[in-house]
């Protein structure tokens, strides 16, 4: 009988903290996860060479979606790139899932891979420590100069990563300019065809005069 007692005061003791608590708010701080707020640029195939030109230090996460370790990294990713402003060094990230090219111009064996690229033309080294921003950050303000730099077909940003490079990705530029041609071409073709066909120029065309000049709406047709 007592222990059903004790049972019910503990419930009852409980209720009240409940109770007690219920105003307060929790709050959960949400991941970073904003590349233009996160000074994170995307690097792509075609946007590579242009970006990570020797003007600056670059530090790179190739990564891909359905990775479960990148995803863990994600944020911290986007903590480096807030850091790393003032400090000399960009922070990109490249999706090697979408980007065959990158892919291959990195030799890439595992995921996430993180690699510094300095304004020295042609020099990357692979970061190898802890997945920590100040670690990282270290690593790419001067800790690198430490590490083992991977040159020739290894780098991307060498002359022979540069070479493979534009090889390779100069089908898809000719495939992209042939189609931004065909729109150009299609939306000249286009307006030059409803120009045609305005009854102005058709009654010029047969000898029909007309007196009425027509205002084109997408509800009426007015008369002047």
């Amino acid at each position: 009988m007592n222990r059903w007692i004790l049972m019910l005061l503990l419930v009852l003791f409980g209720g009240c903290l409940v109770a007690g608590h219920s105003s307060i708010e929790f709050r959960t701080i949400p991941l970073i996860d904003d590349d233009a707020s996160t000074n994170v640029i995307e690097l792509t195939d075609l946007n590579f060479d242009a970006m990570v030109n020797g003007s600056s230090d670059w530090m790179i996460n190739l990564h891909s979606e359905w990775c479960p370790a990148c995803q863990e990294m994600k944020p911290v990713w986007s903590r480096l790139g807030l850091k790393s402003q003032g400090h000399g060094y960009r922070v990109g990230k490249v999706d090697v899932t979408a980007e065959k090219v990158l892919l291959y111009r990195f030799q890439v064996t595992k995921l996430p891979t993180v690699v510094f690229i300095s304004k020295d033309y042609g020099t990357m080294y692979e970061y190898q420590g802890a997945r920590t921003v100040n670690t990282m950050h270290h690593f790419a303000i001067k800790g690198w100069r430490r590490a083992t730099p991977l040159s020739g077909c290894s780098s991307p940003v060498s002359r022979c990563g540069r070479l493979m490079g534009a090889l390779l990705t100069g089908p898809k530029r000719i495939q992209n300019a042939f189609v931004s041609t065909r729109k150009d071409f299609n939306e000249q073709s286009h307006a030059s065809l409803h120009a045609a066909m305005d009854p102005w120029w058709i009654s010029v065309y047969l000898g029909i005069p007309i007196r009425k000049r027509y205002i084109y709406s997408t509800s009426s047709i007015d008369e002047e």
